[in-house]
């Protein structure tokens, strides 16, 4: 069974590798860098998780790799308050916004650092038809 993840708030030289391995979808460094550490809810200097990184580039494998390690779906970012996917929906990365979703991410949250719009709305003014009709069904 694994253990519980700790939080931390730590911008170390893991987080940041960790992050650089999400942001260019190299799996095999995440999965090293996740054992490594034995934590994968490290922030990094910029105050990101993996995840969002991950989720920004669309690297669905990385994304999946992190759920199951317990990174949860709507992780936020330190400064900002943004979501995984708040990411996806705004790249248009609708495989990675249906993953997050299935997960239990909440299409509904506010942004307060954007105004307090919400998924829904970033898919709306930037998005398809398509990611829209998936956030209208959660």
């Amino acid at each position: 069974m694994r253990e519980k993840v700790q939080y931390s708030s730590n911008s170390n030289e893991i987080a940041d590798e960790l992050s650089i391995a999400a942001m260019t979808g190299d799996l095999d460094q995440v999965v090293r860098l996740a054992e490594l550490s034995g934590n994968t809810v490290l922030f990094d200097a910029k105050g990101w998780n993996a995840m969002h990184w991950a989720s920004q580039e669309g690297y669905l494998e990385i994304v999946n790799y992190l759920l199951s390690c317990g990174v949860p779906p709507d992780i936020e970012t330190l400064v900002e308050k943004l979501t995984p996917l708040a990411q996806a929906v705004g790249c248009g990365h609708i495989h990675i916004a249906e993953r997050l979703l299935e997960s239990g991410a909440s299409p509904t949250r506010a942004f307060p650092f954007l105004g307090n719009i919400t998924s829904v709305d970033i898919a709306q003014k930037y998005s398809t038809e398509e990611m829209c009709s998936l956030l209208s069904k959660w």
